[in-house]
């Protein structure tokens, strides 16, 4: 009984790490996107902007890639006072 417990959990820890690190690959894969999507539009970039691209959830990666695909300048992509 315990060692199928033992097994059970393992197995449910595996997943959950498995699902971990496919949630970070497509966010690590959305951020070079992102980065190649702002280089093409707006040129070279800022080394801290790469950094707080790299650095940035899903969400925000999806929030900064809407606004770069309309923004005027690279401030506009990251300006979260206006309204987009």
């Amino acid at each position: 009984m315990l060692a199928e417990r033992l097994e059970e959990w393992a197995h449910g820890y595996k997943a959950e790490g498995m699902q971990q690190g496919i949630q970070e690959g497509r966010r690590v894969e959305a951020a070079g996107m992102l980065v190649t999507l702002l280089r093409g539009r707006f040129g070279t970039l800022p080394e801290h902007v790469v950094v707080k691209i790299n650095q940035s959830s899903s969400d925000i990666l999806e929030t900064w890639f809407q606004r770069a695909i309309a923004a005027q300048t690279l401030v506009d992509v990251f300006d979260d006072t206006a309204s987009h």
